[in-house]
C-alpha cells in the first residue's frame, strides 16, 4: 500500500523544484476554484491534497470500495499541438499538475479499484470558475484581456458529473483505469471569453 506522507514528500518535492521556475504569480485551478496565488503558498494546499487522496485511496482498498478521482489534463506539459491521450507520458509544468499527478500515482500504489478521470477547463453556475470570473470582469471593465495561445476544451461540470456515475459499474475487477473526458469541442481562452461575454 502507499505510505501517505512519503508521497507527501515527493509530491513537495516536485512543487518546490516547479515553484522555483514559476513566475510570482500565475493562475490554476485548484478544486474548481480560480484565484492567483504565490506558487511556494500553494504547497500547504498540495500536502493536503495529496495526504487525502492517499488516505482515501488506502480505506477504499481496505473495505473493496471503488474509487473515482478527478484528475486533471494539468498533468500534461500542454506542448502537444494534439488532444492527448490516455497512454501519453505526463509531465506537469505546475505544483497543481504535479500534486494531482502524485495523487494519481498515490491510488495505483494503493491497489485499490479506481477510475482516474482527467478534465478540463471545468465550469458550472456554481462556486468559482472561469465563466463566472469573465462574467464578474466584463461588468467590472470596459476591456478584459485573454491570452489566446493555450487551445483546451470547456467541460461542463454537470457533464461531468454524469460521465462519473456511469463509471463504476464498468470499473475492472482489479486495478485501475485513466479516462479522458471533455465536452466536444476545442478553443482558446480568448475564444471562450468571447463566447462568454456573447452570450452573457
Amino acid at each position: 500500500g502507499v505510505h501517505a506522507p512519503a508521497m507527501a514528500e515527493h509530491a513537495l518535492a516536485m512543487a518546490l523544484s516547479l515553484t522555483r521556475k514559476l513566475p510570482e504569480l500565475h493562475e490554476h485551478q485548484l478544486a474548481g476554484k480560480w484565484a492567483p496565488v504565490h506558487a511556494r503558498k500553494e504547497l500547504h494546499g498540495a500536502n493536503v491534497l495529496l495526504l487525502g487522496t492517499g488516505y482515501l485511496a488506502r480505506a477504499c482498498k481496505t473495505v473493496d470500495a471503488k474509487m473515482v478521482y478527478i484528475s486533471t489534463d494539468y498533468v500534461f506539459s500542454g506542448e502537444a499541438w494534439r488532444p492527448y491521450t490516455e497512454a501519453d507520458p505526463t509531465g506537469p509544468l505546475s505544483v497543481y499538475g504535479a500534486t494531482k499527478l502524485a495523487g494519481e500515482l498515490a491510488i495505483r500504489e494503493s491497489g485499490c479499484r479506481a477510475a482516474i478521470i482527467r478534465t478540463s477547463w471545468l465550469y458550472s453556475e456554481y462556486g468559482s470558475n472561469f465563466v463566472k470570473t469573465m462574467l464578474r470582469l466584463g461588468g467590472e471593465r470596459d476591456e478584459v484581456r485573454v491570452v489566446c495561445d493555450q487551445i483546451g476544451g470547456p467541460t461542463y461540470a454537470g457533464d461531468l458529473a454524469a460521465a462519473v456515475l456511469r463509471l463504476p459499474d464498468r470499473l475492472p475487477a482489479d486495478g485501475v483505469e485513466v479516462y479522458h473526458f471533455a465536452d466536444e469541442g476545442v478553443c482558446s481562452w480568448f475564444d471562450f471569453a468571447k463566447a462568454i461575454m456573447e452570450t452573457a
